[in-house]
Parts: C-alpha cells; sequence; structure tokens
C-alpha cells in the first residue's frame, strides 16, 4: 500500500462539527418559540388587516391599487404565497388582498373610505 502525497492540518470533520453547532443554536432558538402565541399573533394580524383592507379606498375588488411592485419582487412573493398573490393589472404587479389579507395591518399607505 502506498503513503498519501496530500495531508492537511485541518481535519474533513471540522466543517461538519462547525454545521451541526450551527443546527444546534438554531434547534434552541426554534424550541424557545411561543407557538401558541405565534398563531394568535397570526390570527389577529389576518383580521386585522382584512378589516383595513375592507376599509381602504385603495382596495378595488379586492386588489390594492397603492402599490406597485417590482416583477423581481412579484416573483418572490408568488414563490413563497402561491401563484396568484401578486397579478399583473395593466402592466403593474399588485398586491392580491383576498390570498394576503395581513397585508393591509402594517400598511403605511392605507386611505380610509369616505
Amino acid at each position: 500500500m502506498s503513503e498519501y502525497t496530500i495531508s492537511s492540518e485541518i481535519p474533513p470533520a471540522t466543517e461538519v462539527i462547525e454545521i451541526r453547532k450551527r443546527i444546534e443554536k438554531l434547534e434552541a432558538i426554534i424550541a424557545n418559540v411561543d407557538t401558541a402565541k405565534l398563531r394568535l399573533i397570526t390570527e389577529f394580524a389576518i383580521n386585522i388587516g382584512a378589516w383595513r383592507c375592507n376599509q381602504c379606498k385603495l382596495n378595488v375588488n379586492n386588489i390594492c391599487t397603492g402599490w406597485r411592485l417590482s416583477k423581481e419582487f412579484a416573483d418572490k412573493v408568488n414563490a413563497i404565497a402561491g401563484g396568484d398573490t401578486i397579478i399583473l393589472q395593466e402592466n403593474i404587479y399588485r398586491i392580491n388582498l383576498a390570498k394576503l389579507p395581513f397585508i393591509g395591518v402594517i400598511c403605511p399607505v392605507f386611505v380610509a373610505k369616505t
């Protein structure tokens, strides 16, 4: 059997050990998440957001006319939330409020109907 001609000062398992440490840190963070409270916050955001969207003058047939999204951002949102979350309307990417009702809770361009 021949001897190895290549050697290293860093053992091959070093990267694996580092990855394992990072995974353990993430597991500790996730273990501390209160999922019941997170779900409650989500429910409030959806309901309050939907109410605000229904009260907004910029909501036209469940499409937000207050925002113009870039194609890149629209593609990202659709990839995460579904293909019809952002729609193309008259060459403008707009939010389908039926798919993202919670958006109303954080929207800074909300205009109340008169």
